[in-house]
């Protein structure tokens, strides 16, 4: 560009008042050139209003001196309306023209261009036209130099200068011009004779020099030269009125590699920046993005003629847009939690910076909203295009998902910064820390949480309904993403619902504002009782306000005998009188129903009786459950003079140990001081709380894994709950935790359960075996033959008599008809032994001395044979002994013969129950078998396919071995098939197709 000035230079002075400046509008620029346009802003008012050195303001803001006194030189320039250019002399393509007032004889104002005073400036982004950067001035040249014939354009320069240059780049952007506006660059042709010309491109850059095609030395004179502007160009008029000789002299023409060098140099920062652009997007980017910005932008973006006003609000919503998606975004990297450790998602500081950008988010889509409901934009886009109409509807609703995904995640980030507290804060921590984890006030603020996030899922569902994914600009992959993200609204929507309605009985589980109490029950399956095992401790076990306060076991003799005295003399309820006829009925031997939620109000209306207090439901336990414990936390080393390291291998085998032996019973009477009965318990009692004190330091994931084996042990009947929270309990039986005995109203199916009522610790030595013979006739009913072995290979010596006694129960479907059993104890004597037991001295209370200290009696006759045989193949020894032994201390078993079973009277409604006692010699077998039919069990379905299906419910305490025979083929379609397993949970089998 040329560069025209007479003797009136405009002097630029260090003090200036520049209150006056208007200032400038930058909505219209991406944010590097606001960010260049803002730090020439601060340097200029730095020079203008302090007396700092030159040198100190150029350090300050990365920018040459020499370019801050330009900048300045411009900025004081004279505008049209009478003003300084002031700041608007910074702007990117201003045309900075000093319009001083003509003089009285004609003389032209001075005329500068920003093309002079921004030769330092940074090369920015801004597109060079083609067609400008090509104009040329066109001068026939005739005289003396006429002898050497030089003809060159840009074009032929750049191609001898193609080779890339290594060019240094600046430590700032503004090391080249960015604000140069190419197309008032001309180009100058001279001619010397005709079709002989030499061509001369001004650049920007005037300090450049170029090392060949120098102009000759000597320049025609002025009346041989004619000067063509180019078309377009700012200076046209000034052009026509100047000497070439004079235009030549001012611009110091520096040669056509300096033009090459340039441009080259402009295509690669256009390149490089173009190729900075193209990041790697991640899903959730083009999931969120695309759908919320590309369609929002669609709607804006129209054809380049409606003007400045598009391109403006196109910067707008780009900027904002992106800004929300980036905040959510964050928010996703935030909370995305470890497959290994699901609880990482609930970190404090994740959670407190997520709801800052949930915050962040939702702020730039209320400006983004504001924006798209605005009626001139509205209007705008309608007039060019219904199109565009119709996509800035979509993008309406799209922002309003996004601010509902905002809101709600600020919502759902409180919910879990509280859970974040009571996880991370240890709810069985003690001590004077140990502060309330669940508040009522935390309480109330989780509860006004939920229906808030159900508005937000239904205020979403019904938005994307509005919106047409096919329209989209998305993949179809992407949009197969969306649909099913979509699909799973309508599940997310129930499970909150569920949520909401158990949020009551989860605070009442933590005992918020009331303390809870829960009676805690061991149970030795050494010693199989109907839901699991003996019952021989018992604790108290107290939450409040989400934490748990210190909980120890006790013998159960300390309430059963050592309280009031409630349980002497008493006996067990009617229905179950016949077979639990031990004496002084306690909470000991309170559990009698299979049917849990049926045994443990008797537990609980037991234990109130004792002196125990009213309580809000019951936890009992086997060893398997502490045993499962022990994985997760490790051994435990138990000292105080024993010495023991108990993992989950030997935790059983030492507790029998200790409670059995003689020898280990002596030792803990020793250590512990405690010469009664009740010291057989003591290492017991000392291994649970030591336990206890270990849980009470495991980091959040260890329980988190304690809670996932204790769902296990919940199917397994190997931990069994109880809640007096009808919601509660009501959860647990839909979950299959309640430890119910199922009606078999929908389906086949049965339960064996045993109690073993023989004063010994023999249950772990006696293997059972169930199997079933079941054909199924054309009338869709089952025939079932029910076979139980009870296999006692005794291993070792056992705590108590030798003999097993089992009292077995086996429920079906009520409808079922009862045909015929055997392997009962019939309570007909084959022989009559005498009945008169010595005197009570084992401590053991249940057993009921009769009065006198005379020797038993027993009559010998033809008792003796059934020592070594038995009439009956349902009881077989193979070593053969047969003997009995005593049921009591010196009180023989009676000889009875076998049958079928001795109690037809379900103690459950809605259920059929045959049941009796069976006695089993050590190792000896007994086998037990049923008949019955189970009418109407066959079903079919929508295609008139058979079905039939059979669950085998187990108990707790022990997996049984089950061995199922199903013949199907009289019914039409049916499939035979057989099974043959150990179970460990209630397990449902079926018919194949």
């Amino acid at each position: 560009m040329l560069h025209i000035e007479d003797n009136s230079a405009i002097k630029v002075l260090r003090t200036h008042d520049i209150s006056d400046w208007q200032d400038i509008t930058l909505d219209i620029y991406n944010s590097k050139i606001r960010k260049r346009i803002y730090r020439r802003k601060a340097a200029i008012i730095s020079y203008f209003t302090t007396n700092r050195a030159l040198a100190e303001i150029a350090a300050e803001y990365h920018m040459p001196p020499k370019l801050i006194e330009k900048l300045a030189s411009r900025c004081l320039r004279q505008h049209e309306d009478g003003q300084f250019w002031g700041f608007r002399a910074l702007l990117p393509g201003a045309a900075v023209v000093d319009h001083i007032p003509a003089d009285t004889n004609g003389s032209h104002p001075t005329i500068s261009t920003n093309e002079e005073e921004e030769e330092v400036e940074p090369t920015t982004k801004l597109p060079v036209p083609r067609d400008a950067s090509r104009s040329r001035i066109t001068t026939p040249l005739t005289g003396p130099a006429n002898e050497e014939n030089i003809t060159t354009t840009t074009e032929q320069a750049a191609h001898e200068d193609s080779t890339p240059e290594a060019e240094p780049e600046s430590a700032t952007d503004d090391s080249t011009s960015a604000d140069a506006a190419p197309s008032d660059e001309p180009a100058i042709a001279l001619q010397h004779g005709p079709g002989e010309t030499v061509q001369a491109a001004t650049t920007t850059d005037p300090d450049a020099t170029s090392t060949t095609d120098k102009l000759p030395a000597k320049l025609p004179e002025p009346d041989q030269l004619a000067i063509q502007p180019a078309t377009g160009t700012m200076a046209d008029d000034c052009l026509q009125h100047l000497p070439l000789h004079r235009m030549l002299k001012r611009h110091d023409l520096r040669g056509l590699h300096a033009i090459a060098r340039q441009r080259r140099m402009i295509r690669r920062r256009i390149t490089r920046s173009a190729h900075e652009k193209k990041t790697s997007a991640s899903r959730f980017r083009r999931a969120v993005s695309l759908t919320i910005i590309v369609t929002l932008l669609f709607a804006i973006l129209i054809p380049l003629g409606v003007g400045l006003q598009v391109y403006n609000l196109y910067n707008s919503v780009n900027g904002i847009a992106h800004d929300g998606v980036d905040n959510l975004m964050e928010v996703e990297g935030l909370l995305s939690a470890a497959k290994s450790d699901p609880m990482s998602a609930l970190d404090a500081n994740k959670l407190q910076h997520a709801k800052t950008s949930f915050k962040d988010a939702e702020n730039d889509f209320l400006q983004l909203q504001q924006l798209v409901d605005r009626p001139d934009v509205q209007s705008l886009a309608n007039q060019v295009s219904p199109q565009y109409g119709k996509q800035l509807v979509a993008a309406q609703h799209l922002v309003q998902v996004a601010l509902d995904v905002s809101r709600m995640g600020q919502e759902l980030t409180d919910i879990g910064l509280i859970g974040s507290n009571a996880l991370h804060g240890s709810p069985l921590a003690t001590g004077a820390k140990a502060q309330p984890l669940l508040s009522v006030d935390n309480a109330a603020q989780i509860s006004g949480a939920l229906p808030h996030t159900l508005f937000y899922l239904d205020d979403i569902q019904l938005h994307m309904s509005q919106v047409q994914l096919q329209d989209l600009p998305l993949s179809q992959q992407q949009k197969n993403q969306l649909t099913a993200m979509l699909g799973q609204m309508p599940q997310i929507h129930d499970m909150l619902v569920q949520a909401q309605s158990l949020l009551p009985s989860v605070f009442w589980l933590l005992g918020v504002g009331h303390p809870r109490n829960f009676l805690v029950q061991t149970m030795d399956r050494g010693e199989l009782r109907p839901s699991g095992g003996f019952t021989g401790q018992f604790g108290l076990l107290t939450i409040a306000d989400g934490r748990v306060a210190p909980f120890t076991l006790k013998d159960v003799l300390t309430i059963d005998y050592g309280g009031n005295d409630v349980a002497i003399g008493r006996s067990a309820p009617s229905e179950y009188k016949s077979w639990m006829n031990f004496g002084n009925w306690g909470l000991r031997d309170s559990n009698l129903s299979p049917d849990y939620p049926t045994t443990a109000k008797l537990n609980m209306r037991v234990f109130q009786e004792e002196g125990g207090g009213p309580v809000d439901g019951v936890i009992a336990f086997t060893p398997t459950f502490i045993s499962h414990i022990l994985k997760v936390t490790g051994p435990i080393k138990v000292g105080n003079g024993y010495n023991e390291t108990i993992t989950a291998q030997n935790l059983e085998e030492r507790l029998h140990f200790y409670q059995q032996d003689s020898s280990a019973i002596n030792k803990q009477r020793q250590i512990s001081g405690d010469t009664s009965n009740q010291a057989r318990k003591e290492f017991t009692s000392l291994v649970g709380k030591l336990l206890m004190d270990k849980v009470r330091s495991l980091p959040t994931k260890k329980l988190t894994d304690i809670f996932k084996n204790a769902a296990k042990d919940l199917e397994s009947h190997d931990l069994q709950v109880y809640f007096t929270d009808p919601t509660a309990e009501k959860w647990l039986v839909d979950h299959g935790y309640n430890g119910a005995i199922d009606p078999f109203t929908k389906h086949d199916g049965f339960v064996v359960n045993q109690a073993n009522i023989s004063i010994s610790k023999a249950s772990t030595m006696v293997h059972t075996t169930e199997h079933d013979d079941i054909v199924l006739d054309s009338q869709g009913g089952a025939q079932h033959n029910l076979t139980i072995t009870l296999d006692y290979k005794q291993t070792g010596n056992v705590y108590g008599f030798n003999t097993y006694a089992d009292y077995l129960r086996i429920y079906a479907p009520a409808r079922s008809q009862f045909q015929f059993g055997n392997g009962f104890d019939s309570g007909t004597a084959l022989c009559k032994p005498a009945m008169t037991p010595p005197p009570n001295n084992s401590g053991d209370k249940r057993i009921k001395p009769d009065p006198g200290d005379n020797p038993p009696k027993q009559d010998d006759h033809s008792c003796a044979q059934y020592k070594t045989s038995f009439p009956s193949d349902a009881r077989y020894c193979p070593d053969g002994n047969y003997d009995l032994g005593e049921r009591y201390f010196k009180t023989p078993w009676p000889i009875d013969s076998l049958g079928g079973p001795t109690n037809k009277s379900s103690d459950l409604p809605g259920r059929a129950m045959w049941g009796g006692l069976t006695v089993t010699p050590k190792n000896c077998i007994s086998t037990i078998t049923l008949s019955w039919y189970v009418p109407n069990v066959v079903k079919h379905d929508s295609k008139g396919h058979p079905i039939y299906q059979i669950l085998v419910q187990k108990q707790g305490g022990y997996s049984p071995t089950i061995e199922l025979n199903v013949d199907a083929s009289a019914v039409k379609g049916g499939k035979s098939f057989q099974v043959k397993k150990d179970i460990v949970k209630d397990t449902m089998f079926s018919m194949p197709h």
